[in-house]
Order: structure tokens, then sequence, then C-alpha cells
């Protein structure tokens, strides 16, 4: 709960701030508060649409919340904006969470 409050505030010197947004989306989401961390990563995503780490982690979120078509269209577009230099470990890294949510959730994604 501290890291989002760590996180308001730097929201609120710096409310452009998208990388702000999408942490305190990871952190809402450890505490399993899954819609209010997708509203952190829309805002994300409204700051910087090519943000491929917040369309990865709004999936990730939409999946715990069996939102499957939300979570696919997520993760596609995370590897479409991806920069080429990321595109390898978003790959493993949407691979690992899809993985999870089958084992620790029982959601086919």
């Amino acid at each position: 709960a501290s890291a989002i409050i760590d996180f308001d505030e730097a929201i609120r010197l710096n409310p452009d701030h998208a990388k702000a947004y999408c942490c305190r989306g990871i952190a809402k989401g450890i505490l399993r508060h899954h819609a209010s961390a997708i509203i952190d990563f829309d805002e994300a995503i409204r700051l910087d649409p090519d943000y491929a780490e917040a369309y990865k982690n709004r999936g990730f979120a939409k999946g715990l919340l069996r939102d499957i078509k939300g979570t696919k269209k997520d993760f596609q577009t995370a590897l479409e904006r991806a920069k080429p230099q990321e595109k390898e470990y978003l790959k493993s890294e949407i691979k690992r969470l899809t993985r999870r949510l089958k084992d620790e959730h029982g959601i086919e994604i």
C-alpha cells in the first residue's frame, strides 16, 4: 500500500508520467485490485500509446478478471508496439504470464 501512496505522489507531481501510472497499476495488481489496476494501465496507454509494457500488464490484469478476448488483444498489441530490443523479453513475459494464468488460476488464454 505504501508503494501506491508513493506513486500517487509521483502522479500528483507529474500527471503526464505514464510509467508512474503503470507502476501504480502493478502495485494495485499485487493487492488484487485488478479493475483499479486496469484504470491505471489505461491512463498509461492514453499518455503513451506505444508503451508496450502497459499493454502487457493490462492484459494480465484482464486475464485475472477472465476477459480472455481483452487479454489476447493486449498481449498482441504489446508485441506490436514493442521496440525491437524489447520483443524477445515481452514474448517470454507473455508466455510466462499466460502459463501463470493457466497454472495458478485455471484461466486458458
